[in-house]
């Protein structure tokens, strides 16, 4: 994740059964905050960056 200072943290975590994931920030100040998927790990699946729906989020903390 790219922080409002310019700075990047990590995570990671599982896909519900609908693909989606949460991620859950706790020590941000307001400021604008992109999220963006850069691999996926699954047994006998190789990762296609062009199969998302969606690689990145942005969300804006007044």
């Amino acid at each position: 994740m790219t922080l409002p200072d310019g700075s990047h943290t990590t995570g990671n975590a599982d896909t519900g059964t609908d693909g989606t994931v949460t991620f859950v920030y706790q020590y941000g100040n307001a400021g604008t905050y992109t999220s963006t998927v850069t691999d996926l790990v699954k047994l006998e699946y190789t990762y296609s960056l062009g199969d998302n729906a969606e690689t990145s989020e942005t969300l804006t903390v007044p």
